[in-house]
């Protein structure tokens, strides 16, 4: 839903357009945390080599589990738009994510058990794609804020300078390989038959997922842009749309009617201070009956 005049063509200089970019905080905030956490889905292979090699006789239940496994996906998929609404996208995000820890040490102890395994990853999968809901949500407010502080929509550029970690991905991807080489596994998959070599690389990429898991969540600790301030920032685009349009002569009705409802209830809380609810009494509000309007109103 990008706000933007009607009157206005959208034309900026490459190189302009990328010095600009780069002055997004948010935009090296979300691709610093990509680069770092490269090693976090290295755990991925466990599941599969659970069954393939540890467990041979129960290969073919494989099919199974990965049914089971992908059916997290409805139901993160029903419980994202409730949850981002409840504690919106960056909460939620690291939560996911030290969810994601917290299950990769969990299944550190645990991989020999092929049911805790698919239980692990059942849950593992859920919090994986709660991710296809709100890292969208997430790119989109960082081009709105991008819109926010220099006038210009400019997305195509951010895949531009994105491309940077093309760079860097020659070298990452080498490093799981590399690890895995180093526990024995290279080009003959058969030795993942001896449990000593098995163990040895389970373990290994579990450590690599819960570092990769780590190093992603760390630079949105200083990821600071909130619901309600990315809803200011389209207010703040709203009104900018209606003067340009109004100055090019283009200003349509329903156009005004969108900017003047938000200045007249921007005025309706000017100056007034949030009023402050205590724990106690939100829980106090929550017990009361909900069952007439009246009561629903209280």
């Amino acid at each position: 839903r990008i706000i933007k005049p009607k009157s206005k063509e959208n034309e900026i200089r490459f190189f302009d357009a990328i010095r600009s970019v780069a002055k997004n905080k948010y935009f090296w905030i979300t691709n610093v945390a990509g680069w770092l956490g490269f090693l976090e889905m290295s755990y991925y292979v466990i599941l599969q080599w659970t069954f393939v090699y540890a467990y041979p006789e129960k290969e073919k239940l494989l099919g199974v589990a990965n049914t089971i496994i992908g059916n997290g996906a409805l139901w993160a998929m029903m419980a994202a738009p409730f949850l981002i609404r409840k504690i919106g996208k960056r909460r939620l995000l690291i939560s996911c994510n030290i969810t994601n820890i917290i299950l990769l040490a969990f299944l550190f102890f645990t991989y020999h058990n092929v049911y805790l395994v698919i239980a692990i990853f059942y849950i593992n999968n859920f919090v994986l794609v709660l991710g296809n809901i709100y890292n969208p949500g997430i790119q989109a407010d960082m081009r709105d804020y991008q819109q926010y502080i220099t006038g210009e929509r400019i997305d195509g550029m951010f895949g531009v300078v994105g491309l940077i970690g093309t760079f860097l991905s020659y070298f990452t991807g080498s490093v799981v390989p590399f690890l895995q080489e180093k526990c024995g596994l290279k080009d003959n998959y058969d030795v993942l038959y001896d449990a000593s070599i098995r163990d040895n690389l389970f373990k290994t990429m579990i450590i690599a997922s819960v570092i990769g898991a780590t190093l992603n969540v760390l630079p949105y600790l200083f990821y600071d842009l909130t619901e309600k301030q990315h809803r200011g920032i389209t207010y703040v685009l709203r009104i900018r749309a209606m003067f340009d349009d109004y100055s090019a002569g283009c200003l349509d009705d329903d156009e005004l009617v969108r900017a003047m409802n938000i200045i007249t209830d921007i005025k309706g809380i000017l100056g007034k201070q949030p009023v402050e609810i205590s724990k106690d009494e939100l829980k106090a509000a929550r017990a009361l009956p909900k069952k007439t309007p009246e009561e629903k109103a209280a």
